[in-house]
């Protein structure tokens, strides 16, 4: 019953998050493929700072708002005061932030990142951080229609302006992007909340703030975080080696790392409320059982990805991407490979939030981040994208290991599960010594995947029962 409720509640939000991948792989397809290899490791390392820039200046303002704005309106007080107020903060936080970015970027990468490329990043910065209030906002007032629609509308609008601007004026246009992008999604969401916003309470009132702010910084932390670890890479890979073209063969499989990691995570999340639900009505075993299939069912997506590509990637890549990027096949499967740890640190994740626990994700995020750092320094140099691939592997197995020891008893029954599921992946080995041409590859890739949806029916992994019953839920 529980479960029905929210899957109704979510599919709508759940659908919009879909949306965006199949602009994530035109992008995937055109963009590399457009700028070459050397390029592309450019860009991809310009963004990677942006992200990082975003996120030092996010201060949990999502779940400040998810927080407090449906208890102000309850209690008929409104928004306008706190809405207002944080704005205000955040523009002072992000110009002070933009201003001080600049000369550090300029220092750091001298003639590598031109005078030009600097401002636009710090601008794009600047938009990105400011229009995140009215995101944060839309968020808290239970718009997650509207909430949602930011991240396919922002995947086409940033396909379509970087593949023109491009052509048109080369990385410059390619940056300009960027800005154009924020400005464009901030004017809309701005003018979705517009009437939340009061000129009277545009001021940054510190002991008004301060309990506000005091909730969110765990949060602020940890996606800090979180944004640091997964986009610190093409940094990292940048200073010790000076090679573009390493910082692109780790980009692009990262990138399917991420986009993986972020649609399990998008799965496991949606059943936060639910599962907070059935800890506070005394049904803890409930949880434990629900989120240990949970677990099963993104273990299985996940093996169903990484066998595949195992197989039919290498053929793959050239075709797909473009010839500069083939050799980018090692670091894909080490990456892929890591999504398996992550799955469990994403459901450590769960429950750090269901049972109000934030500080142990926020510990085991500073673990990986120092791991990971850790591993590049030592294996980036002799070995570049690969040893920045292998560290990334490492610190998402440290990751999971912090919080399976963290949130044991809680996790065992869905760290069983997931296992059992990732084990029977063994059955996609097989077809690895039959490989030949392109399409040979795919449907071995096909094959081997329908003998692992059967081996799981076999060995009682996957339930006709449990099956229909989430099928009932869909459809609420």
């Amino acid at each position: 019953r529980e479960a029905s409720s929210t899957t109704r509640n979510l599919s709508s939000v759940l659908l919009l998050k879909v949306m965006q991948y199949p602009f994530v792989v035109l992008f995937v397809v055109l963009v590399p493929r457009l700028m070459g290899a050397e390029t592309y490791g450019r860009y991809a390392l310009f963004t990677s700072l942006l992200a990082i820039l975003v996120s030092l200046t996010n201060l949990g303002l999502t779940e400040i708002f998810g927080r407090f704005v449906p208890e102000l309106r309850e209690r008929g007080d409104g928004v306008a005061r706190l809405a207002s107020n944080l704005l205000a903060l955040k523009l002072v936080v992000d110009v002070c932030t933009a201003a001080a970015a600049y000369p550090v970027l300029r220092l750091a990468y001298g003639e590598h990142l031109m005078p030009e490329y600097a401002l636009l990043l710090c601008a794009a910065m600047l938009a990105a951080g400011l229009s995140s209030t009215a995101f944060a906002l839309v968020f808290g007032l239970n718009q997650l229609g509207r909430y949602a629609f930011g991240d396919p509308l922002r995947k086409a609008l940033g396909l379509g302006l970087v593949l023109v601007l491009f052509r048109a004026y080369g990385l410059p246009g390619a940056l300009l992007s960027l800005l154009l992008v924020e400005i464009v999604l901030g004017a809309l969401y701005f003018y979705w909340v517009r009437r939340e916003f009061h000129r009277e309470h545009l001021r940054v009132d510190r002991a008004f703030l301060t309990p506000y702010l005091r909730f969110g910084f765990l949060f602020y932390v940890a996606w800090g975080l979180l944004t640091i670890w997964q986009r610190l890479g093409n940094a990292l890979i940048d200073l010790l080696t000076h090679d573009s073209r390493e910082v692109a063969l780790f980009d692009m499989p990262n990138q399917l790392f991420s986009i993986t990691s972020a649609f399990t995570l998008v799965l496991i999340s949606a059943l936060i409320p639910v599962f907070t639900n059935l800890l506070l009505t005394g049904k803890e075993a409930k949880l434990i059982a629900w989120s240990a299939s949970m677990a099963k069912y993104t273990a299985i997506l996940c093996t169903v990805i990484f066998g595949s590509f195992l197989i039919a990637g290498r053929e793959l890549i050239p075709i797909v991407i473009g010839p500069d990027f083939e050799q980018m096949f090692p670091n894909a499967v080490l990456l892929l490979l890591a999504t398996f740890p992550v799955v469990f640190a994403q459901l450590g994740f769960v429950f750090s939030v269901v049972y109000g626990q934030p500080a142990r994700y926020c510990g085991a995020l500073v673990a990986a981040v120092i791991s990971f750092v850790a591993a590049g320094l030592l294996l980036v140099p002799p070995f570049g994208s690969r040893g920045c691939a292998v560290a990334t592997l490492i610190s998402s197995c440290v990751l999971a290991g912090v919080l399976i020891v963290r949130f044991r008893q809680q996790m065992a029954p869905g760290l069983g599960k997931g296992l059992v599921a990732i084990g029977l992946g063994a059955l996609f080995l097989p077809a690895l010594l039959l490989r030949e041409g392109v399409l040979t590859n795919v449907g071995l890739a096909v094959v081997a995947s329908l003998l692992y949806g059967v081996a799981l029916f076999r060995w009682r992994i996957l339930d006709t029962d449990e099956i229909r019953g989430l099928v009932r839920a869909a459809r609420g």
